[in-house]
């Protein structure tokens, strides 16, 4: 834990991030409008092995 900063901007800098992490803020707004160029689907190999016991 940081007791004093070195510049009171670091001060106000860690606020806004604070704020905008927790949800503080106004809502951002994002266009979402335009064409889809492409889609990439990634498969994940987790490789897990399940052993049944009791049987």
């Amino acid at each position: 834990m940081v007791r004093t900063a070195d510049r009171p901007s670091d001060i106000v800098a860690a606020v806004k991030a604070l704020n905008e992490m927790h949800g503080f803020n106004a809502p951002q707004k994002v266009e979402h409008s335009g064409a889809i160029t492409s889609i990439t689907r990634r498969i994940i190999d987790v490789g897990v092995t399940l052993e049944r016991s009791g049987d």
